[in-house]
């Protein structure tokens, strides 16, 4: 990262994040492992900054901050203590704080008030929470003159979610958000000497996204469980885990040769190994059999809540789509995004 000599003139920025989707070897990420994901345009969290006389993070939110100064801002509320945006917010100005602490120093006197918004469903695996904290250090680094490579976005995003809000988190999904596009990752003990490729969206065969509107879980609810019985070196555990990396390399075989019936079967193994130490709900299980007895392939995209899988053709969307709707799903074809998330 580097510093540009002088701050930003601009009286108003803008970051802009959009959601993620695991293709494949989720939720390897907490483990060293490998994954596949793709963002997609079709929904977006977007996060501003405006002049104001104090620093306001989502002023009369549950746990919204109305008046505080840049090197006094309050802890927020511990997971899964919180509800809302406030606390995303709020941990991703705290984390760009902690990383510029002359900025903050410099600017300490200087307010501006931090709103969102976002249609990006709600706890259902979309990455929704992440991108709120990504598009918030997006418009922090605008507004400070701050540029940022994707691999230190990514950083600052999952040191605020796991060191300020004590979430059980990995790094893909911060990865996907900060590069954006079709990605394979190979995940190593640190952000840095981890690799990010990009894969050509034209490779993949044709996709389909559904969710819960009712949302579910938060992920790291989700993950926490699994990953202290990992770390007790549960066997069961241990054994689906070293699972996951190797779908992401038949995957990636497979999207080489056009083998399309391969990426089919890899992402239902997919699913499949994390059904075989995780409690998967009802509702997440009727949503993950119904494309599959029409011969979709069907897992999570991240933590339950939603869903994606590959189709034979695009003309099999349709009917998924109306059996979907028909049990109180919500289902698209994804655009898989091409374009940077850089401020605007």
């Amino acid at each position: 990262m580097r510093h540009v000599a002088e701050e930003s003139s601009r009286r108003s920025c803008r970051g802009r994040a959009l959601p993620r989707v695991g293709l494949l070897g989720n939720p390897s990420d907490l483990y060293g492992g490998k994954g596949l994901a793709f963002t997609f345009d079709d929904f977006e969290a977007v996060v501003t900054l405006e002049a104001a006389p104090t620093v306001q993070i989502d002023p009369g939110a549950a746990h919204g901050i109305d008046g505080a100064i840049l090197t006094a801002l309050p802890a927020p509320p511990r997971h899964p203590d919180f509800d809302g945006a406030a606390p995303l917010l709020l941990s991703a100005t705290r984390g760009f704080v902690r990383q510029f602490p002359e900025i903050a120093e410099r600017n300490a006197a200087d307010g501006f008030r931090i709103t969102y918004q976002t249609d990006i469903p709600r706890q259902v695996g979309l990455a929704g929470s992440s991108a709120l904290v990504v598009a918030t250090l997006r418009a922090l680094s605008d507004w400070f003159a701050v540029e940022l490579s994707p691999f230190d976005l990514a950083r600052l995003a999952l040191d605020a979610e796991v060191e300020d809000l004590g979430i059980a988190a990995g790094f893909m999904d911060r990865i996907a958000l900060a590069f954006e596009g079709a990605l394979a990752m190979d995940f190593a003990d640190s952000l840095e000497e981890s690799t990010v490729e990009r894969i050509d969206p034209g490779r993949l065969p044709p996709l389909y996204l559904a969710w819960d509107p009712d949302g579910g879980e938060s992920s790291g609810t989700v993950h926490a469980e699994i990953r202290r019985r990992w770390l007790d070196g549960d066997p069961e555990v241990r054994k689906a885990i070293d699972i996951f990396p190797g779908l992401v390399d038949e995957g990636l075989a497979c999207l080489e040769t056009g083998d399309f019936a391969g990426f089919h079967a890899a992402i239902d193994r997919n699913f499949d190994t994390r059904a075989s130490i995780w409690l998967i709900g009802e509702r997440d299980r009727r949503m993950i059999e119904m494309p599959r007895s029409t011969g979709a392939s069907a897992k999570f995209c991240g933590s339950g809540g939603a869903i994606m899988g590959s189709l034979s053709q695009h003309d099999d969307f349709p009917p998924l789509a109306k059996e979907l709707a028909a049990e109180g799903f919500e289902s698209l074809v994804p655009t898989i995004s091409h374009r940077s998330g850089k401020t605007s």
